[in-house]
């Protein structure tokens, strides 16, 4: 199957592998396709120029008819695009950048991070808790822990309200659109093992990925997840939560008198730690401050739920957050240009224009909001999680009713 190519003597590894804008039904598939060394090695080699089924097996080692298999179902999906009558190109950003480049890159990111910690988190922190003792109205904070409310808001904040809406037009014309309904962008870093004089993993951040059910015509939720280098979820964009997102759907709107199945739900998810059984609750003050919107949902007798959860839509909690400074999007124009003039040389002309737009909206990415969040740690402003909170920090629950 392999022969001496490169596949078997020295294959590369596309890390921080992820996605910017919408996920459709066959996300799973798409993860766990895309993260198979094979179809990696053959996106990078046909990533600076087309290559043919031919030249890739060859420069691989690996037998033409699996190459021609990967390589449909990369241009079934958009990753790949057919550009003559047996050559095909890579579709996906990926950051093939020296070590060099790399650590400069990651100084730049940092003193721009460190930029939105002075000028936005102290009046993000202030807004949330106007007082010392007050909890925002309709959030739920399981046990009321403001440290845990901080981490997941103060992460949605960086990755949503920092949007500038302009930029994102511009990036949507790159979207792949796929048949499942999926809008995206995948974009990845080509890992070749070198030794960085910073903690790489430190500054992995992946999402927000968006689940969501309807139940009637008159409710429905959705959770956000942006997975981090502080969580313990360990797993790819959907395995983590999309089964128990079901199950949790199910939950909450089973209206069956089954004991056994009812059972069956708040095991799976008491093992997920979405759900913690209520005798390891401590006790909890100001419950009722919150209102039914936790009794109603989120907190049993016998169980209560390990998410931060409200009853606002993604749209009124963002406008919850303070507005960004005026001076942001100065601030985003030059942290982005300092990046395009440090790395555009490194991409193909086919992505471009793609880098370019992507990097457009730099003061929002992933790499920003990993800083922070690094930053605000260092500083004691984020305090060290429970083992059960790291399972679901950064996921918001919304429930909405219409």
């Amino acid at each position: 199957m392999y022969d001496d190519g490169i596949f078997a003597i020295n294959p590369i590894k596309i890390s921080n592998l992820s996605f910017l804008g919408n996920l459709g039904s066959g996300s799973t598939n798409m993860y766990f396709n895309l993260s198979k060394l094979v179809t990696q090695n053959i996106l990078f080699t046909a990533y600076q120029k087309a290559q043919s089924i031919t030249e890739i097996s060859k420069f691989l080692g690996v037998s033409k008819n699996i190459i021609k298999d990967e390589v449909e179902y990369l241009e079934d999906n958009g990753f790949m695009d057919k550009v003559s009558k047996d050559k095909y190109i890579t579709n996906i950003l990926l950051n093939d950048l020296p070590q060099d480049v790399l650590e400069e890159r990651h100084k730049i990111f940092t003193k721009y991070a460190n930029i939105v910690c002075k000028k936005y988190i102290p009046h993000l922190i202030n807004q949330i808790f106007p007082s010392t003792k007050s909890l925002p109205q309709n959030i739920y904070t399981p046990q009321n822990d403001r440290n845990f409310l901080m981490w997941s808001l103060i992460t949605l904040a960086c990755c949503k309200k920092f949007d500038i809406p302009e930029v994102n037009e511009n990036l949507a014309n790159h979207y792949i659109k796929k048949t499942d309904g999926s809008e995206l962008i995948i974009y990845g870093t080509v890992d070749k093992g070198n030794e960085m004089n910073y903690q790489e993993e430190k500054y992995r951040l992946f999402g927000p990925l968006n689940f969501h059910f309807r139940f009637d015509e008159k409710s429905a939720i959705s959770i956000k997840k942006m997975d981090s280098y502080y969580d313990d979820r360990n797993d790819d964009w959907s395995k983590f939560l999309l089964p128990e997102f079901i199950t949790f759907c199910e939950y909450i709107n089973d209206k069956s008198n089954n004991a056994a199945e009812k059972e069956e739900k708040v095991n799976k998810l008491i093992n997920k730690r979405i759900l913690i059984p209520k005798e390891k609750n401590k006790a909890t003050q100001n419950i009722d401050k919150q209102g039914d919107f936790i009794s109603d949902f989120f907190e049993t007798k016998t169980e209560y739920l390990n998410m931060i959860a409200t009853s606002m839509t993604l749209t009124e909690l963002l406008d919850y957050f303070p507005p960004y400074p005026d001076d942001f999007k100065q601030i985003n124009i030059d942290l982005s240009n300092e990046i395009i003039n440090l790395c555009s040389s490194f991409y193909p002309p086919h992505i471009h224009n793609l880098f370019i737009d992507f990097t457009k909206r730099s003061i929002s990415s992933s790499d920003i909001v990993a800083r922070v969040l690094e930053r605000l740690v260092s500083k004691g402003i984020l305090k060290p999680l429970t083992n059960d909170q790291k399972k679901t920090v950064n996921m918001i629950l919304f429930y909405n009713k219409f």
